[in-house]
């Protein structure tokens, strides 16, 4: 989309999203369903709205700021996909135990050496 312009030329000035009466049109429905089809387009547009309304921000085309959003909102997406992945290689958090279960594994290890230390002296003993 190309930002929107007065009819001799000049740039609209920003405006608020609320008062440029920002609404997803069918034409911006169509070219999310072909440039971003995996996402929720009104749970996206929702997000989007309540944001900037919410910093008050202003913006000289919604419709080129919504775009933006939405190829941002599917590469986030697909980036969360790619380290949730099962079996892929590299440092994500599901790959790397936390600093807490470290110390529960090294834990449970020396109690596993110590019991098999137990076992075998009452092994001794019996033999």
């Amino acid at each position: 989309m190309r930002a929107a312009s007065q009819p001799d030329g000049r740039a609209l000035p920003a405006a608020p999203i609320d008062l440029d009466g920002f609404a997803l049109t069918d034409a911006m429905r169509r070219w999310a369903a072909a440039t971003v089809p995996s996402l929720d387009v009104e749970y996206e547009t929702d997000q989007f709205v309540s944001h900037f309304r919410g910093e008050g921000t202003r913006r000289r085309s919604w419709p080129d700021e919504w775009q933006k959003w939405m190829r941002r909102s599917a590469k986030y997406a697909s980036e969360r996909q790619t380290r949730q992945a099962p079996g892929r290689p590299g440092p994500t958090a599901a790959a790397r135990p936390s600093t807490t279960d470290q110390r529960v594994l090294a834990a449970r290890e020396a109690g596993r050496r110590v019991q098999a230390k137990l076992d075998a002296l009452k092994q001794e003993q019996h033999a």
